[in-house]
């Protein structure tokens, strides 16, 4: 998925990549591209880590509770490339 988010926008509500449903339940890591440079990132409050983004820097995490996390507004226009990686049996 590209994403984009205009200044002061982004994906606030603390959530994770797994869930009960059908279509999220196999997934087992999500990750993250950033695009270009923005001083807003990502926050994963357990682990007490947040993005700094620069235009190519990959993240990768377990879907899980464990790396629930949210985005940070940025002050200019932030853009992604996200996906997750699944286990289709």
């Amino acid at each position: 998925h590209i994403q984009k988010y205009e200044p002061n926008e982004a994906y606030k509500g603390e959530h994770m990549e797994h869930g009960r449903s059908e279509w999220d339940s196999k997934r087992l890591l999500g990750w993250m591209f950033y695009l270009n440079d923005c001083n807003g990132g990502t926050r994963w409050p357990q682990q007490r880590f947040t993005t700094k983004p620069r235009e190519g820097d990959l993240y990768i995490w377990p879907a899980g509770w464990t790396h629930s996390h949210y985005g940070l507004p940025a002050t200019k226009e932030k853009y992604i490339l996200t996906g997750w990686c699944e286990f289709i049996s």
